[in-house]
């Protein structure tokens, strides 16, 4: 059965509520809507309740809606739910009649709801919402306001006055009241830029005099409607932001000021000639303290007396210099002013500036020949100059920039277009002593254009600029390069200078699988650290860059790559950019072919031999294959003779114990082995790959005996057993060592004259101790110490020390000892000691007299008497070879006395080989 709905949910509707009245009726069913005419005054604020008794549904179910008499739908000003209902005020626009809706959008029963709404009297808006309806105000007199209603905006109108500082102050006559924005617009409706954060309110300057409008806007009026007063004044100011009212400023003088007020901002008149550098400044004023203006967005302009910006800059007040050069003669304004709003006192000064040396455009870049150098300057810290370069297609260029003369630490930049403005590929690296190294092959040939900046706000400088091509370089960045690396061939190239780039054209079939291995000074194949150095696959036969995949567990850089089409590829061996160890070197590079590769790698060698006896304590245990071979999975085990595992060399990670150079696999072992013992090397299947990935399948482990030891040496280099608790022990002729089973740590050692005790130390009980005599070195489970100090261990000792002025390192240390116990003569090892990078670096080319000097300086600490420099610079005018003067000192009775006080006791090294 139809349902009779009482009152019609649009226009046609013969409900009808009087403003400040109320009316009832009732919802017949789910989703009725029923609407009231209602007769409304213009610009007024009117608050209607709907009310339900016994609710029974949420009130949020509930709407209130408010239509014009065309149907236009009105937003409410605000609305709130209670309990039984909804309350919403809306606010007419103009008299006459509107249609409030009642509604419910959903309930659950089938009985009808009955409900009242009500509607209070209106309140009228005192003051207009726009610019139209403005109320007019007046400068420094109190406006007092209400926000009638929620949300109310209310616009006030006054006359400013260019260039003045206003300040514009909202306070409340209602206790808890509160707006939630205050604006200020021009004639033009343009939001004019406030400066808050004073007792002043907001602040502001006029930038035209005219017609300024002040909207307020309230909040959402829960209790009474809140009360305010609004004043509007001008702000206390030195100077105008106007021809009349402007400070006078000389050029090569200076004259004080203060931003008083957020947003405040000060003219000076200035006579300017035409054609003159002139420079602005408003640095803080010293003598204020704790007042002085210090701001990191000063706004500093130049203006014509028109009133037109002829030059602005922005940035740290205390760094930032206005640049205007006047293309006539006249009077012109410097404007003081900051967009944080920041104020305090300042002085403006204005100078005869430096003329730039070097434009900022193409058209104006000053050409720089390749192979020379321009000098120039950054006359401010804004200052760009700008270089064109004529370069060829192909050829690499290096462009070097370095400071002279900075001031207040600048930061210089270089950058690089091309002709049309595309950014070239200036590839960055560091070079001491250079602010930018940049390296970069042109595309096309032309002009090249190059900027030097300034990247920070501040500081000054003078620069070098200088653009070469490199004076040595093997191989050409590009496919233009000469160099051919077949598969199965080594090719040996080199970095030539910093931020070299070889190519390297290989040929490549579609569908095979290669492998490109990169060595370096780790690996004997040259003197380039790879440690920043890389290889890519930089261009191919379509022109695009491929990328390689890593291969690990090899010594150098290795890498794979399947072919997708044939022809010729490009490899690049390139340094990391913004290196700063980017440097030069030789290299190898190596080229596998994998495809159908399924053989086994095999062991050619092992050395100490498999089954061998008579090993060496301290070598190296070595695998060679017969081919080249990586790192697989599983760890490597040394394993001694009751079982347990000596040292595990781990196959993941970097573990410089275990070192793979091509087909040779080295174990260093860090403990020392010990004596008539015997050792098995075990290798888990596929802990070692080929570069194809094929296992390395032993078919049995490897071992070997160490070197027996004698009770008492003979006229040999003898290896004998010590305990540390009371053993007397005598070496005999040759290299002697005594073995001892725990680590150095587990022992006391005392050297004598003729004897040395050492001492086990257990449980606080230090026993004797072992008495040896004629015994050169000690070996002990962790590390290795020579007795020997007047022996070749000493001497290499001193010789370290005298050379190098330093102690020496214990590899190098444990080298130069194994040459001296075979024969090699002190002399040769002081030539070879000359003739090092690190002799050459601190020493350099020295006269005679210079280089007798210097050895007194580092080898005895201090100057040369007379007849003692006479006597060495006689020797060397004679023939005598530096190589025995710098043994003569090495071996001099002083510094061996020195040079006991540290190794009296033994030195620890490293054994070679």
């Amino acid at each position: 059965m139809a349902l009779t709905d009482d009152y019609a949910s649009d226009k046609t509707t013969s409900g009808y509520i009087q403003a400040g009245g109320q009316t009832s009726a009732t919802f017949e069913q789910s989703r009725d809507a029923d609407w009231f005419r209602v007769t409304l005054a213009a610009n007024t604020y009117y608050t209607f309740q709907l009310e339900a008794t016994g609710l029974a549904v949420s009130p949020a179910y509930l709407s209130l809606d408010l239509y014009s008499s065309q149907g236009s739908y009105f937003s409410s000003a605000a609305s709130s739910y209670t309990s039984s209902g909804i309350t919403s005020t809306f606010k007419s626009v103009a008299a006459g009649d509107y249609y409030i809706s009642a509604g419910m959008s959903y309930y659950s029963g089938t009985a009808s709801q009955a409900y009242t709404v009500k509607s209070s009297a209106g309140v009228a808006d005192a003051v207009g919402d726009t610019m139209q309806t403005a109320s007019a105000m007046v400068l420094g007199v109190q406006q007092s306001g209400v926000f009638e209603g929620p949300s109310d905006i209310d616009v006030y109108k006054l006359t400013l006055e260019q260039g003045v500082s206003y300040s514009v102050k909202q306070s409340w006559v209602t206790a808890g009241g509160s707006y939630t924005s205050l604006n200020v617009t021009n004639a033009s409706g343009q939001s004019v830029s406030l400066s808050s954060g004073s007792s002043d309110g907001y602040t502001f300057s006029a930038a035209a005099s005219g017609v300024y409008y002040i909207s307020t806007r309230g909040g959402s009026n829960s209790g009474e409607a809140p009360k305010y007063n609004l004043l509007a004044a001008a702000a206390a100011d030195d100077y105008k932001a106007a021809v009349a009212g402007a400070g006078a400023l000389v050029v090569g003088g200076s004259t004080k000021g203060r931003l008083e007020v957020g947003g405040d901002r000060d003219w000076y008149a200035v006579t300017l000639k035409a054609d003159s550098v002139y420079w602005f400044t408003a640095k803080a004023d010293p003598a204020s303290t704790g007042t002085g203006y210090s701001s990191g967005n000063a706004q500093l302009k130049v203006l014509d007396s028109a009133g037109q910006v002829m030059a602005s800059i922005n940035g740290s007040n205390n760094q930032a210099v206005l640049q205007f050069i006047p293309t006539k003669a006249g009077t012109y304004y410097f404007e003081v002013g900051d967009g944080y709003g920041t104020t305090g006192n300042y002085v403006a000064s204005a100078s005869i500036g430096q003329r730039d040396d070097y434009g900022n455009t193409m058209a104006t870049a000053a050409s720089v020949a390749v192979g020379t150098a321009v000098r120039g300057k950054l006359e401010l810290s804004n200052d760009a100059d700008m270089f064109k370069v004529a370069v060829t297609a192909g050829s690499t260029y290096v462009v070097e920039l370095t400071a002279d003369n900075s001031v207040n630490s600048p930061d210089l930049s270089l950058s690089g277009q091309t002709a049309s403005g595309s950014y070239g590929s200036l590839v960055s690296y560091s070079k001491a002593g250079a602010a930018e190294y940049r390296v970069f092959t042109a595309n096309a040939t032309g002009d090249f254009y190059l900027t030097v900046a300034n990247s920070n706000s501040y500081g000054t400088s003078g620069y070098t600029l200088n653009v070469s091509t490199p004076a040595v370089d093997d191989a050409a960045a590009s496919t233009g390069t000469t160099r051919l690396l077949s598969t199965g061939t080594k090719l040996f190239g080199a970095l030539d200078y910093i931020g070299d780039v070889d190519w390297i054209k290989v040929k490549l079939a579609a569908g095979n699988k290669y492998a490109f291995v990169l060595e370096g000074q780790a690996n004997g194949q040259g003197t380039l650290d790879l440690a920043n150095v890389g290889l890519s696959m930089a261009a191919g036969p379509t022109g695009y860059y491929y990328g390689l995949n890593s291969m690990s567990g090899i010594a150098g850089k290795g890498y794979t790559f399947t072919a997708e089409t044939s022809g010729d590829y490009y490899l690049a061996v390139s340094p990391g950019t913004y290196s700063t160890t980017a440097g030069t070197g030789t290299y190898a590079l190596n080229a596998y072919n994998l495809s159908g590769d399924t053989a086994l790698p095999a062991l050619v060698s092992f050395a100490p031999g498999n089954g061998s006896t008579g090993a060496s304590l301290t070598g190296n245990i070595t695998l060679t294959f017969n081919e080249m071979v990586r790192i697989g999975d599983g760890n490597i085990r040394l394993i001694d003779s009751i079982g347990n595992v000596v040292e595990s060399f781990y196959s993941y990670g970097s573990d410089a114990r275990l070192q793979i150079n091509g087909n040779v696999v080295t174990i260093n072992p860090t403990a020392n082995l010990q004596a008539s013992t015997k050792y098995t090397l075990e290798i888990p299947a596929g802990s070692l790959l080929d570069y194809a990935g094929n296992k390395f399948l032993a078919d049995s482990v490897y071992n070997f005996t160490t070197l027996n030891t004698v009770a008492q040496g003979g006229s040999g280099n003898d290896l004998l057993t010590g305990i540390g608790t009371n053993v007397r022990l005598a070496g005999g002729d040759g290299i002697d060592t005594v073995v001892y089973g725990s680590s150095w740590g587990s022992y006391t050692i005392s050297v004598g004259a003729t004897e040395t005790k050492v001492w086990y130390r257990s449980g606080g009980s230090v026993g004797t101790g072992d008495v040896l005599s004629g015994v050169e070195r000690l070996q002990f489970s962790d590390r290795n110490v020579a007795l020997d100090v007047d022996g070749h261990g000493g001497q290499a000792y001193r010789l370290y020390q005298a050379a190098f002025n330093r102690a020496p390192d214990k590899a190098g240390l444990g080298f130069w000892m194994s040459h001296l116990d075979n024969d090699m003569t002190l002399s040769s090892v002081a030539q070879a000691f000359l003739e090092s990078t690190e002799f050459q670096v601190r020493y350099g080319t020295l006269s005679n007299e210079a280089f007798v000097n210097s050895l007194y300086t580092n080898v005895l600490h201090r100057a040369g008497e007379a007849a003692g420099v006479a006597h060495w610079v006689g020797k060397l005018e004679q023939g005598v070879a530096r190589a025995d003067v710098l043994m003569g000192f090495s071996e001099s009775g002083e510094n061996a006395t020195e040079i006991l006080k540290v190794i009296g006791n033994g030195f620890e090294y490293t054994p070679y080989g």
